[in-house]
Formats: structure tokens, sequence, C-alpha cells
């Protein structure tokens, strides 16, 4: 009978639903608690401890997890290669801008391995990495959309969207390993590229809830870890992170909540726009009173236990000329005159995330591409006679200048590498554009190196490797304008 079939429905559903949550607990007994997680890493079975906990299980033959490339749409002859008038230039872009189809993943079978779901495809770094991460993803998505794949962009976001609305915030990376934390926010950020590429004010409104979740998120919790900096591993984490403030969270926070407050605007909720504008105010008024050091001038990291800021060099020293998070025209000056001074620019290749040698990968001599191109932006605002965002390098710098993961690292960087060089050259003459334009030299210049050597692209630059005799020689032979 009809009741009979809908029972043996119902009881179908409900061992299905058990199976499923069993699944899952399985999965993370597997690679986060058990037994099995334990006694695998304790005996030290593999070089890496990265290695068994992102294994796939072999359960379930013929599962392919990794198998999505067929779901990016690759856009063949984008724009922005018919700027790059260099042949050889031109064709390392297209040979990097190939590499996205062999980058896309789609997440299949979940209960069978450690990936966290996500409903589209991602881009993942390439090498051992096979996950997709959080603030990575801003550079790569920019990468994206300068490779006019707004699909796949716009996917990635509603990605990202999907976990904020599961977790309440975006995880570290895309496995269950990182449902605990997570990285610097970028969702707003990543949102506001994709309209200014688009346009499409639709989707500001699907998003806006979920970014105000996140922001919320951000705003209500307290716990800090050495990640929330985005430095995972460095001298950073050597000190109490607890009480540290760190400036470029609060520098990002900032850039957060003016994006907030113009996408209210765009839906037409002044009330809110002003909301989020006052919340800015309140937040630049406490970077300038808690980070920027007048004397010498930059802003520092705030150290609660000593009550003084933490003087060492770091790039996020000037992460809030980036984020435009400033209020005063010689704050730039001084912010190049700091620069100058610190010892950050004596390095040919990239400035390195401290200059400290602790052997810890976020310190000397590692150069990262997230960093070099916060301070490339950041200074190639300031003129002598005050701040600008000129039309030219807003247009370059779109794409942005890096994809932080192997291979795919500096892709974004290398396929805007024309247009980020030559929007600068067609800038006023002033310190800041002089002086972006030369630390984006040395950080293409470096790439192109390493990509003539080994034929490939690195998550980072070793600033001790390359020597002044092979960038010299190389500058003689190619000049990026």
């Amino acid at each position: 009978s009809s009741i009979k079939v809908y029972k043996i429905c119902a009881l179908i559903r409900k061992v299905v639903h058990l199976e499923s949550t069993a699944s899952v607990l399985k999965i993370i007994e597997i690679y986060c608690t058990g037994e099995l997680l334990r006694q695998v890493q304790s005996a030290k079975l593999f070089n890496d401890n990265k290695a068994f906990v992102d294994m796939k299980l072999t359960a379930a033959p013929g599962t392919d997890h990794h198998s999505a490339s067929a779901s990016l749409c690759l856009c063949y002859g984008p724009k922005f290669l018919s700027k790059v008038s260099d042949p050889t230039l031109r064709g390392w872009a297209e040979e990097l801008h190939g590499l996205w189809k062999s980058l896309g993943r789609k997440v299949n079978n979940p209960q069978l391995h450690s990936m966290i779901y996500v409903p589209n495809p991602v881009i993942v770094p390439g090498g051992r990495f096979k996950e997709f991460y959080y603030w990575d993803s801003y550079w790569v998505l920019n990468g994206l959309l300068l490779s006019e794949m707004t699909d796949t962009a716009k996917g990635m976001i509603q990605n990202f969207l999907y976990m904020v609305n599961r977790y309440g915030f975006v995880p570290n990376g895309g496995r269950v390993y990182y449902e605990r934390r997570s990285q610097p926010p970028f969702l707003c950020l990543m949102v506001e590229s994709y309209y200014e590429a688009t346009k499409d004010a639709e989707f500001i409104r699907e998003a806006f809830p979920t970014l105000e979740k996140e922001y919320d998120f951000w705003m209500q919790n307290q716990t800090i870890g050495k990640d929330d900096s985005g430095q995972n591993t460095g001298t950073f984490g050597d000190t109490s992170t607890s009480s540290i403030l760190p400036v470029e969270l609060n520098a990002l926070l900032y850039r957060n909540e003016l994006l907030l407050a113009s996408f209210s605007r765009i839906l037409g909720d002044e009330a809110k726009a002003l909301e989020y504008e006052r919340a800015a105010a309140a937040r630049l008024k406490g970077v300038e009173s808690v980070f920027w050091d007048a004397e010498k001038g930059a802003w520092f990291d705030y150290n609660l236990l000593r009550s003084a800021r933490h003087p060492a060099f770091y790039p996020t020293n000037l992460s809030p000329l980036w984020a435009r998070c400033h209020s005063q025209p010689g704050m730039g000056q001084l912010a190049l005159q700091y620069l100058r001074g610190s010892g950050g620019l004596d390095y040919p290749n990239g400035i390195p995330t401290s200059l400290v040698n602790s052997g810890q990968q976020w310190d000397l001599p590692n150069a990262w591409p997230p960093l070099q191109h916060m301070v490339i932006e950041g200074t190639g605002r300031v003129r002598i006679s005050g701040w600008y965002r000129s039309d030219a390098l807003q247009e370059s710098c779109s794409a942005n200048i890096s994809s932080p993961i192997c291979p795919c690292l500096f892709l974004s960087l290398s396929l805007s590498l024309s247009l980020s060089l030559s929007g600068l050259s067609q800038l006023d003459s002033t310190d800041g554009k002089e002086l972006a334009f030369d630390l984006a030299q040395r950080w293409i210049r470096t790439n192109w190196l390493a990509y003539v050597k080994y034929k490939a692209m690195f998550e980072k630059v070793n600033t001790f490797i390359i020597s002044v005799v092979e960038i010299s020689i190389c500058k003689k032979s190619l000049f990026f304008t």
C-alpha cells in the first residue's frame, strides 16, 4: 500500500542520514583525532606531516575527487595578452594563462577524504597543495578576472559564502583539519574585485548578508592564533600571539568596513552605509593612535604585555598604505623614508618577510607574493604633494600582482606584468611611483629568471639565491615597460 511505501521511504531516508553522519564522524576520526592518525604521525612514516592527512581513502573504487578541470571554461586569447608587446614575455604569459585548466578541482565524494565540500570548482595551488586556501584565493581570483574567467571567479566566491553560512567564517583552507581557524578576511575584497569587473549589483545583493556575517565573526570572536596575521610560521609565532595586536589585520578590517559601506549604498541602504563608515572612522582613529609611530614613520604591531609597539621590520608595517587606512598626506612620505632605511630594500629580488633569519618560512630570506603586492600598490600611491588614486594604477592593479602558492604562485602577477608596470610608468614622476616601479621590476625579473631556469613557478622566493650578477644580466636584456 501507499502507507507501506511511505514508511519504507522514510526508513531509507533515516538510514541514509545516519550513514552520512557516521561517514562524517569517521572522516574526522581518521584525519583529525583518531588513534590511526596518532600512530601514523608518531611513527613518522612520511617526511611531511601533511602527507597522510591529505591522502584519499581507497574504500570506494573509481572515485576521482580531483577531476574537475573540464568544469573550467578557459578563455582563449584574453585581452590582456595583446597588451604585452614583447613576444617572449607574451609567450610566458600565455603559458601561465594555460595553467588554469590544470589547477581546477571539484570536490566529489567528500566522505572519502579530508577535503571540505564546496559546490563549485576551485583553483588549487598545485604541487603537494591539492586544496584551496582562503586569503591566497584573493590573488587567484583577480588573476581569473584578468583572464576573463568570470564564471569561475564567481563560483569561487560562492564557495566562500557557502562556508561562511556553514561555519560562520571561512576556514583557513579546504581540509577538515582547517575547520577551527581562519585567515585574514579577504572575502569582501573578492566581491569588490568581481563587481569592478562585472558591475553585477545583483550578486552584491546575494552576497551582502553573508559578508556581514563574516564581519560579525571577526568583531565578536577574540581567540587569536598566529595564522590571524597570515604569517603562519615565523618569529611572530614565537611570541604570545594573544597579546599582539596585528596592524595588517586591523588595516584589512578597515577596508572591509569601507567596502560594506559602499555595498550598502549600491543596495540603497544609506543608514547602514553610515553605520559602517562610522565603524571605519573609529578603527582609523584607533590604528593611528595605537600602531602609528610618527618618529619612525610607519605602523607597528602592538604588544599588550609590554605596552609598546613591536619595532621589528615587516612588510606589513606598510599595510595601511595598501588598505588606504590613513588620514594625513605626510604619513605616506614618512613611510617611504622608513622603508628606505629599514633594510628591507637591500635585496635585489624581493622584500623579505622579516630581517630575522630564523629558519622559519615567514622570515628572512623568504619573500612572499602577497606582501610584495601590498607594498608595491601601497607605495605606488604616495606622492610628494600627498595621496592619489590614479586611474592608471587602479586599472593596472585591479588584477593584482600575484598568487601566493606554487605553481600558480605568481600567476596573477605574471599575467598582469605588462599592465602593472606600464600603469606605474604612466604616472607623474614621484618617489612613491618610482619605488613601486622598481620593486615591481625586481619581483617580475626574479620570477622570470626562475621560470627560465626551472620552467616552474614557486610559492616563495629565497632572496639570497639569485645573484646580483644574474639580475644585472637580466636587467640589460629584459626591461619590462
